[in-house]
């Protein structure tokens, strides 16, 4: 009898864990383990010292660095990859194209200005712009070869091609309009288009970026920031105080704007995130979010970059106005938009962050 009872028991409880097995659902699950959050992906950014002409190559997962290069002069203006992460392209002293993994050099080109330089690439990896300097420079890839050159004495401020089109957009400081470059087919055509302030006053772009959807446009210059539409020009919404240089999410949705500590006036320093869905401009980070043990390292955000799969970004500090810089290079969750971790890098100017896109 003992055992028929045991017997008995052990059916019922054999049908139990079935059915708890069987009807288990996410929101109510009693013998399921819990989800896990996704392994992070680990990444390559390179980090340069303009001060000391360092070049670090960090771990995006880790923190760590896995290579160093000290270059005799200043090392490079900006660098940008290719989508698939094989090739850097540089500007320096030269413009110059290297394989990333080996840092063999596969062309280059000498007599570039290095100063303030700013390189966009164009969506199918056979263009490179090159503004932020007197002269205007569109190569062809991999010859670079120069297809189209303008030069202006007061300089052209920093360009971009457009995400999908190879149609490049250039403003200038000292210029109330924007150059556009149209080389989509042999024959390259150049305009412009004038530019305004929501009130009609003119006005200049010191920066141009152009939503990942190629709907819409980013200018930035003169305290304000600008949003248009990417095909009429037409001026959709101004925002004030403007920001610097706009770093577009790769979620399409978000672009983020820094802006650098400066004790001389009491400016703070800050991050701000616009919203291309509800169009509201917030800021996500302030000086006091990050408190350094030395004065030193604290927030002053100068420059920044992304993690291909959206989920980190990397935010370089530098002090205005100070005899020496710092590197501080903060990690930031764009989730909830916490500083998940710090880099203390050795005493320098920082002077750029680019991650490269092929995961480790």
């Amino acid at each position: 009898m003992k055992h028929r009872i045991k017997f008995l028991i052990g059916i019922y409880v054999a049908a139990l864990l079935l059915g708890m097995i069987t009807g288990c659902t996410e929101e109510k699950c009693v013998v399921c383990p819990p989800d896990q959050p996704p392994a992070e992906k680990e990444y390559y950014f390179l980090y340069s010292y303009g001060f000391s002409n360092w070049v670090y190559t960090y771990s995006t997962k880790t923190g760590e660095i896995v290579d160093s290069v000290k270059y005799p002069s200043y090392p490079f203006a900006d660098v940008r990859f290719s989508k698939d992460g094989k090739y850097a392209y540089y500007v320096g002293g030269s413009i110059w194209i290297a394989d990333f993994a080996t840092g063999d050099t596969v062309a280059i080109t000498e007599g570039t200005l290095s100063s303030g330089a700013w390189l966009s690439l164009s969506s199918d990896g056979r263009h490179l712009l090159l503004s932020g300097t007197t002269k205007l420079t569109l190569f062809e890839i991999p010859s670079l070869a120069i297809v189209y050159q303008r030069e202006y004495e007061k300089g052209w401020a920093d360009g971009t091609i457009h995400p999908f089109k190879d149609i490049a957009y250039v403003g200038s400081n000292a210029l109330d309009s924007l150059l556009i470059i149209d080389f989509r087919t042999s024959t390259i055509h150049d305009s412009t288009v004038p530019l305004f302030w929501g009130d009609g006053t003119p006005t200049a772009a010191l920066s141009v970026a152009v939503t990942k959807d190629g709907k819409s446009m980013i200018l930035t210059g003169g305290g304000r920031v600008q949003l248009r539409d990417a095909e009429t020009f037409q001026l959709l919404r101004e925002y004030y105080p403007g920001r610097n240089t706009a770093y577009l999410h790769p979620d399409g949705e978000r672009v983020f704007f820094l802006r650098d500590k400066d004790f001389t006036i009491g400016q703070p320093a800050e991050v701000w995130e616009l919203n291309l869905r509800t169009l509201l401009m917030t800021r996500v980070l302030r000086g006091e979010d990050f408190i350094a043990y030395l004065n030193y390292f604290a927030l002053t955000p100068t420059d920044m970059d992304f993690t291909p799969d959206g989920k980190y970004a990397f935010i370089i500090s530098g002090v205005a106005g100070q005899e020496f810089g710092a590197g501080t290079i903060l990690k930031l969750d764009c989730d909830t938009y916490r500083i998940v971790d710090a880099i203390y890098p050795s005493l320098g100017i920082s002077s750029l962050i680019r991650i490269n896109p092929r995961e480790i």
